[in-house]
């Protein structure tokens, strides 16, 4: 694997988030609404593929509101444990001075 295609593949690890194809969406997305701005469709045909990419935007945002709150809580959970590191290693040191 070339050092091009090692960045490529980080690339799209880093957009595809926790592997929920997010990186799919927003191409799906993108390629929607070309296609609507280009398209001579009737209104209905207009307005069913205009609520379409609204459904589609919403689950993004969803998606990224999860993303969000989960690294908020790892984040959370980081200075927990560290709290809990420092307890323990001050415990014992404690224990090696009465011992």
């Amino acid at each position: 694997m070339s050092n091009s295609d090692e960045n490529i593949t980080k690339m799209r690890l880093l957009v595809d988030g926790d592997g929920a194809g997010d990186d799919r969406r927003l191409n799906m997305m993108l390629k929607d609404l070309i296609k609507w701005c280009n398209a001579d469709e009737d209104q209905q045909t207009c307005q069913q593929t205009y609520q379409r990419m609204l459904t589609q935007l919403a689950g993004i945002e969803w998606s990224m509101t999860k993303s969000m709150q989960a690294e908020a809580m790892n984040q959370a959970e980081l200075v927990n444990y560290s709290n809990i590191h420092m307890k323990v290693e001050s415990g014992i040191l404690s224990a090696r001075e009465e011992i």
